[in-house]
């Protein structure tokens, strides 16, 4: 209905060795959901910095935003995915991407994620 694919399902629940096939097979990496989600982003979402860095390592466009204009560091962070959060910053994603004012830092902070906050600062 939403326009899934087997690359989000993989990466929306770790299926490590599923998502290698998938990426093998020359799958589109950022083909996204109607709601502009991609693997990357759905990934950041749920905390698997495994995922993350295999789509990343992949070619994942690292900033690519969803329909909302959240990236996938600005739902890492809202999440409290702090592996995921330095995964995505090593791979040069844009910590100053703002969505109504805010960045994933401040994001962070008035969410309590602590962690991310201290990675998102380092």
């Amino acid at each position: 209905k939403r326009g899934d694919t087997p690359l989000l399902f993989a990466a929306q629940n770790g299926h490590l060795e599923c998502l290698e096939v998938l990426i093998e097979a020359r799958m589109s990496i950022d083909a996204a959901r109607d709601d502009g989600v991609t693997p990357l982003f759905i990934a950041s979402q749920t905390g698997d910095s495994h995922c993350v860095r295999m789509l990343l390592n992949a070619g994942a466009e690292v900033n690519r935003p969803a329909k909302s204009g959240r990236t996938p560091i600005f739902t890492a962070a809202y999440h409290g995915r702090r592996a995921c959060v330095r995964e995505l910053k090593k791979a040069g994603a844009d910590c100053s991407v703002c969505i109504q004012g805010r960045t994933p830092l401040d994001i962070a902070r008035e969410n309590g994620k602590s962690d991310c906050v201290a990675e998102l600062e380092s």
